[in-house]
């Protein structure tokens, strides 16, 4: 399941259900370290305008995608999005944030509730991404 480093990025249409999943894996794996980055950058006086833009950019990309425990349609992503959804979706199966609604009450790492089987919502997502990779 995995695409070779030297394929070249595409674009990718999402069905609503993979769509509300990556929103929950954008906005734990995308999100919440850009916004980390941002408070970083300022509080230690660096420039902090890449770290803005990014975190503007993820911002876009959830409204279009639907913010965890918000209804999501189906969504067409562009290859830069579509490849920072792939990105949050394996760091999701590795690692195991489970983003429901006590865990982003609390923003806290929990154990792994969804494998990556493929009639499992990960697994779609993730099979959704990497079609034709």
């Amino acid at each position: 399941m995995g695409a070779r480093a030297d394929t070249p990025l595409r674009p990718t249409s999402l069905a609503a259900p993979e769509a509300r999943a990556a929103g929950k894996v954008v906005f734990a794996w995308i999100l919440l370290p850009a916004a980390s980055r941002l408070v970083g950058d300022a509080s230690r006086g660096r420039d902090a305008a890449q770290a803005s833009a990014d975190l503007r950019a993820v911002v876009r990309l959830l409204d279009r995608l639907g913010w965890p425990d918000e209804p999501s349609g189906p969504t067409s992503l562009d290859a830069r999005e579509a490849d920072l959804v792939r990105h949050a979706a394996r760091a999701h199966v590795g690692h195991g944030f489970d983003p429901d609604r006590q865990a982003l009450a609390r923003v806290a790492r929990g154990p792994v509730h969804e494998t990556l089987t493929p009639g499992g919502s990960m697994g779609r997502l993730v099979s959704a991404l990497e079609q034709d990779v």
